[in-house]
C-alpha cells in the first residue's frame, strides 16, 4: 500500500501542470460572460470577474473587460494585476472612487507614466467596484430597455 501511494504521489508531481494549488490560465477561451444566469446585476458580475482573475498567480496577458449596454462606445477596461488601463479622455479618478463606495483614506490610486492606474492597495472586490463605477460614471453605460442590467464580458488580449 505504501509503495502504491508513493508511486501515485510521484506521478502527480512529475506530470502536474505548475505548482500544486496554482491555477493555470487558459487564454484561448472567453474568460468571463454576463449574463450567464449566475448574477443578478452587473456590479456583482464585474466583481466576480476580477475576483476570478485574482485567483490566478501567473497571468502574463491583459484581460479586456467590456460592458455591453446603452452608452457603450467600445472603450474597454484592461486589467493586469495590479493595473488597469482606461481608454478615453477626462476620467475623474476621485469621482470614480467616490461613486464606487470605496474608502480611500490612506491609499492611493496612482497613474503611471504609461497611463496605467496602479491598484496594488485595493482588493479584488474593490477593483471590481472601481471598474463597475468606470462603466457607469465615466462611460455612462446603462442596461438596454427591458433588461435589468448591462452585460459584461472578459477576453484576453
Amino acid at each position: 500500500m505504501k509503495v502504491g501511494f508513493k508511486l501515485l504521489l510521484f506521478l502527480i508531481l512529475v506530470f502536474r501542470r505548475g505548482p500544486i494549488g496554482v491555477k493555470e490560465m487558459e487564454y484561448d477561451e472567453v474568460f468571463f460572460e454576463h449574463p450567464s444566469g449566475e448574477f443578478n446585476d452587473s456590479l456583482n458580475a464585474t466583481i466576480a470577474a476580477i475576483v476570478r482573475l485574482y485567483e490566478y498567480e501567473n497571468v502574463d496577458r491583459w484581460l479586456t473587460l467590456s460592458a455591453q449596454g446603452i452608452g457603450y462606445i467600445n472603450h474597454p477596461v484592461k486589467v493586469k494585476r495590479p493595473y488597469i488601463s482606461v481608454e478615453g479622455e477626462g476620467i475623474n479618478v476621485s469621482e470614480i472612487l467616490i461613486n464606487s463606495g470605496i474608502g480611500i483614506k490612506g491609499r492611493s490610486f496612482s497613474k503611471t507614466e504609461d497611463g496605467l492606474y496602479n491598484l496594488k492597495e485595493f482588493s479584488a472586490v474593490e477593483v471590481g467596484k472601481i471598474i463597475h463605477s468606470i462603466y457607469v460614471n465615466h462611460y455612462n453605460v446603462k442596461p438596454f430597455p427591458g433588461d435589468p442590467f448591462f452585460g459584461v464580458v472578459g477576453e484576453w488580449l
